[in-house]
Formats: C-alpha cells, structure tokens, sequence
C-alpha cells in the first residue's frame, strides 16, 4: 500500500499507516537470524464504502509492515495490506514476492524483448506483440536454465551481441556483393553473362558456407533478421 492519508480503525480509534507504523516499530522482528528484513502486523478495520453519504461498511484486513534489519534510514519500510486477516505475515510476504515477479516481467519485456514495439496500432499487432513478448522471455529463460551459471540478464546480453554480429555480418556480405558485382559487371563482354553468374553463385555458396560454419547461421536467418528489423520487430 503507498503511505497516503487513508485511514483504518484499531482499537476504536483511526490510524493512517504512519502512525500504525510507529505503534508496531519497535515490536518488528527477524523471522530468523539470516532474514534481512524485520516484519510485524496489525488486523485493523478499513471502511469499504467509497460513497462519503452511504453508511460505512468495515472490513477486516491485515497490514503487513516490513523494513530492513540494518538501514541507513529510520524511513525505509513499506506496509502491505490483505484481504485474508487469517494468512500468516511469512504467507503474505510470500504471495506477494510471485506478483512481484510478474511485475518485473512486465518490465523486462518493455525495455527488451520489444513488447509492443511494432509500428502499427493494429489491434491483431499488439495481440500478437504480447505473444512474440512472452516466447522470446521464455527462450531466453529456457537458455539460463540449461547454461545454469549465467543470469538472465546475462543470457539476454549475450544473445542480443550475437544478433548485432548477425546483423553486421548480413549488412557487411551485402556490402561486399555488390562491390563484386560491380566489378564484374566490367567483364561481361571478355567472359559473358553465364559465366559471370556462375563466379557469383560460387562466390555466395563459399560466403554462405563460411556463415554457417564460424558464426552457425543460415542464408535463410540472415533474410529473416533483415525482414524482422526492417519491420521493426528487433
């Protein structure tokens, strides 16, 4: 819950979490000597009617307060608020920490995987987008589970260099092939149009066998990174 004014009653009495905090302080304790973070909490009453000239209508809460066992800051702690008074302090924490997650992924696939980065507002895009989103997450967990040492940002870090050598290798090849086509454009009349094409087709079976070999990947990967960033995917 964010610390705002509303209030909850305790005791016939109403609190802000402020002052509940400050009843509740100094009684937080450890869960265990290894636990960086002290916990306490309090079932108080929170008035569920949103309408100030309908009659108010308490409910039972429990308010979760938790702050680090050493702090800088007499100032750092967060309360959390459930709807199930009977659930432990241990059982709230951990329900939390399994939305938490999913946050997180939200945010991970924002600034990374290109969740709804397509430049289009098509509705049939952005529910694709979501999709596209989570297969690309799950690929690169998949990938941190079976390497096993390296994080997921780690793996993330290490796949998106391994596309940006993909793609400088695609642009370079493309780069040199028209240099060579080019320059034997010149030649057309000593050697013909036939043979010209043959020197390029075996031209681009060596550069296309050397692709596959030293950086593993195929012509057909090499068109389909190009498409996908020319349609703004990657």
């Amino acid at each position: 819950m964010k610390r705002g004014l509303l209030t909850y009653r305790y005791h016939g009495s109403h609190y802000t979490v402020y002052r509940l905090y400050g009843l509740v302080q100094r009684r937080m304790r450890p869960a265990n000597r290894r636990a960086r973070f002290k916990t306490a909490s309090l079932v108080v009453s929170l008035n569920w009617e949103t309408n100030p000239r309908q009659p108010a209508r308490g409910v039972e809460v429990r308010l979760v307060f938790s702050a680090p066992v050493r702090s800088a800051s007499a100032d750092t702690w967060v309360v959390f608020l459930c709807t199930d008074a009977k659930l432990s302090d241990t059982k709230i924490l951990e329900v939390y920490s399994l939305r938490w997650s999913i946050e997180v992924y939200f945010k991970e696939i924002k600034q990374n995987p290109g969740f709804l980065k397509e430049q289009s507002g098509r509705y049939q895009l952005a529910y694709a987008s979501v999709h596209l989103a989570a297969l690309r997450y799950l690929l690169l967990f998949e990938a941190m589970l079976r390497q096993g040492r390296l994080s997921y940002g780690e793996i993330r870090d290490r796949q998106t260099g391994q596309l940006q050598t993909l793609t400088y290798a695609a642009l370079l090849w493309q780069l040199f092939r028209a240099l060579i086509e080019g320059a034997l454009e010149g030649l057309v009349r000593d050697l013909g149009r036939p043979v010209i094409k043959k020197v390029l087709a075996a031209i681009d079976q060596t550069v296309e066998g050397f692709l596959t070999q030293a950086l593993q990947i195929s012509p057909q990967q090499v068109s389909v990174q190009l498409k996908a960033e020319e349609l703004g995917y990657l």
